[in-house]
């Protein structure tokens, strides 16, 4: 099963140059999917390759997708 995660936190940027410092909060939404996950669990054995698909949110004003993948030695 692909595994989801949510998250939040609380971020700050001291700004330069004519920016000002910004402060609010920051929430996120992903999911983590394998080759079992999708029915490849016979053809690519014990594979520790997964890709991670997130994206976050800036208070809402902003979206930040992100992907990633991750290999298990």
């Amino acid at each position: 099963m692909a595994s989801r995660a949510a998250s939040a936190g609380y971020q700050w940027v001291n700004g330069k140059r004519g920016f000002g410092d910004q402060k609010d909060w920051i929430y996120g939404l992903g999911v983590e999917v394998g080759p079992k996950d999708i029915g490849l669990g016979g053809v690519t054995s014990n594979s520790g390759v997964r890709l991670r698909l997130q994206m976050n949110t800036y208070d809402f004003d902003s979206l930040r997708p992100m992907a990633g993948v991750i290999v298990h030695f």
